[in-house]
């Protein structure tokens, strides 16, 4: 069985971030390789990328054979997609 795993940062997770002490922080950072090294090894972690700005994204459809190009995030994706505050 394999899983999608998000990852969602926002302001008040910031906040709760730049509230940890410095070794609080290399205890998360560790914390985080051992689990990805744990699920490289055992092949269920196939990729693990951060998610760019919601404000560099780009969304591109067709419709009625026009192409519609949207720069930014859209109002629709601000509560459903990581990455978007």
């Amino acid at each position: 069985m394999k899983f999608l795993i998000l990852i969602q940062s926002n302001p008040a997770s910031l906040e709760v971030w730049e509230g940890l002490s410095d070794a609080q922080r290399t205890e998360f950072g560790l914390g985080h390789r051992a689990l990805s090294e744990a699920l490289a090894e055992s092949g269920e972690l196939i990729v693990s990328e951060g998610l760019a700005d919601p404000a560099r994204a780009r969304r591109v459809s067709v419709r009625d054979g026009a192409t519609l190009r949207q720069t930014g995030r859209s109002r629709r994706s601000r509560s459903t997609w990581p990455g978007s505050t």
